[in-house]
């Protein structure tokens, strides 16, 4: 949707010289869903940042002590984030979107949402990771 969106926007600004402005607003919306939805997938897929070189450098038991840190410290800011947004989403209830007749809450809507799915999936891979502590 935010290629296709960007792609209108563009096609109408240069080709018909006449700007949809809410285009800008719907791909906004668009890159900020894919950015918090696409944490809570690398937090699923273990794909977030990570030190590779510390990592191997270690030996597999301190690896894995460093990986439930890890696991741990994402599921608490996940926390502190999940509860910041929900508070945040609930005081900017009224807003309403500049360009698009719909609740400003449409784009703050992802994060609580990005944030609970990060704990959630952060809780998930801890349990894997803590399992597989005890078996080796």
């Amino acid at each position: 949707m935010l290629v296709a969106v960007t792609f209108f926007q563009v096609l109408c600004r240069f080709v018909f010289k006449f700007p949809a402005v809410w285009t800008e607003e719907i791909a906004r919306m668009s890159f900020v869903w894919l950015i918090f939805l696409g944490a809570a997938i690398g937090v699923k897929e273990g794909t977030h940042l990570v030190l590779d070189m510390v990592a191997t450098a270690v030996g597999s038991r301190l690896r894995k002590a460093m990986q439930i840190f890890v696991l741990v410290m994402i599921i608490g800011l996940s926390g502190v984030i999940l509860y910041a947004s929900c508070r945040y989403c609930w005081q900017s209830r009224d807003k309403v979107a500049v360009t698009l007749p719909m609740p400003a809450n449409a784009i703050y809507m992802v994060m609580p949402l990005s944030a609970a799915l990060m704990i959630f999936f952060g809780i998930e891979k801890l349990r894997e990771k803590i399992a597989e502590k005890e078996a080796g």
